[in-house]
């Protein structure tokens, strides 16, 4: 299934980021883009980030969401998303 998930920042939050981080978690994102298990990511301007990840289960899930390096300083958001067409596609069915 797929899910939306909208990180927005703490605003008391402060990291100590070293050199070469952003390069470390750059390269992990091309690698999940790559393998499929994140369709797209997205830096949020005015603070934050959001992506759409592939999971099976809830621990699948649970892993992208708590395991995100910022989780700690940010408000995250869950959505449970799906294509339209293929929502629009079952709901015509259904209702036919």
């Amino acid at each position: 299934m797929k899910f939306l998930i909208l990180n927005r920042r703490h605003g008391g939050t402060k990291f100590d980021h070293k050199p070469g981080d952003a390069a470390h978690y750059s390269a992990k994102i091309k690698a999940a883009l790559d393998s499929g298990d994140i369709e797209v990511a997205y830096v949020l301007i005015g603070g934050g980030h959001a992506y759409v990840v592939n999971a099976d289960s809830s621990y699948a899930l649970a892993v992208w969401v708590r395991g995100n390096p910022l989780f700690d300083g940010s408000d995250t958001e869950i959505i449970p998303i799906e294509l339209a067409t293929v929502f629009l596609d079952a709901y015509a069915e259904h209702v036919a």
